[in-house]
């Protein structure tokens, strides 16, 4: 059976967590990013996390993450990069909720370490790609198991989303609405080279070896990033518990 306690679902945003049943971590640690909120709803649950890194795009959505903090309580914690646009919001934003709200600092090596010290006095290492910089910050918080969902570490021409009037690299057509945000203004641009794309999904696959009781798993279906992590299907996850709660409700013991 999984560990809930010591297992962590990171959120992606990419075409393939529209391929999984994502109302089953409704009783899962998980972490979400930038604007997957807009998902919530049908998610049926707020994550236990929320993460965001991009510069370009906090000054974009900071009203919407303050109204995410003051609103959804069940989100433990915020993990924002420092973002000298909007310096002021983020100094209120923490004095009004305290620890709730973590700054993220940029400028550390690209490595996997055991915490030491606090995730606010760490310089991240990871921080092209949200996704990445969330296992690092999952490590630092404790987690023994990191599973990766709808990290697909591929997207589409965004000229290709205008012209077809939606989202076509993100798992909700109005992710990055194209009426709305401009790549590269309003919303950091995306590249499906090395460095955005598989990059540090390779080194974590060497570095995680090097940390005791820990492991980084994918369940994003045909993504990349399986050339280099264990994939596990989604299911497999919750079989156990499912076949336990079956045969306690037909009474039948094991």
């Amino acid at each position: 059976m999984m560990d809930r306690k010591d297992t962590i679902f990171i959120i992606g945003s990419g075409l393939s967590l529209n391929e999984i049943d994502i109302t089953k971590l409704k009783d899962c640690d998980t972490m979400s990013m930038n604007r997957q909120y807009i998902a919530y709803p049908d998610w049926s649950f707020i994550p236990t996390y929320y993460l965001i890194i991009d510069p370009l795009l906090i000054p974009t959505i900071y009203k919407d993450i303050e109204g995410l903090v003051n609103e959804e309580k069940d989100i433990k914690k915020f993990f924002i990069m420092k973002n000298d646009s909007v310096s002021e919001w983020m100094g209120k934003l923490k004095q009004e909720h305290g620890d709730r709200i973590v700054q993220l600092d940029i400028g550390g090596d690209e490595k996997l370490v055991p915490p030491h010290g606090t995730l606010e006095n760490r310089k991240m290492g990871f921080v092209g790609n949200a996704g990445a910089c969330a296992v690092e910050v999952a490590l630092y918080l404790g987690y023994k198991k990191i599973v990766l969902l709808g990290i697909d570490a591929h997207y589409v021409d965004r000229e290709e989303s205008i012209k077809s009037g939606k989202d076509l690299s993100h798992f909700h057509p109005n992710y990055f609405d194209v009426k709305t945000f401009v790549q590269g203004v309003n919303q950091g641009p995306h590249r499906n080279d090395g460095d955005s794309g598989v990059k540090y999904w390779r080194l974590f696959s060497e570095q995680q070896k090097n940390i005791p009781n820990f492991e980084i798993v994918s369940s994003s279906p045909n993504s990349p990033i399986n050339n280099f992590l264990e994939y596990v299907d989604f299911e497999e996850f919750f079989k156990t518990e499912e076949n336990e709660e079956s045969s306690n409700n037909t009474g039948v013991t094991k």
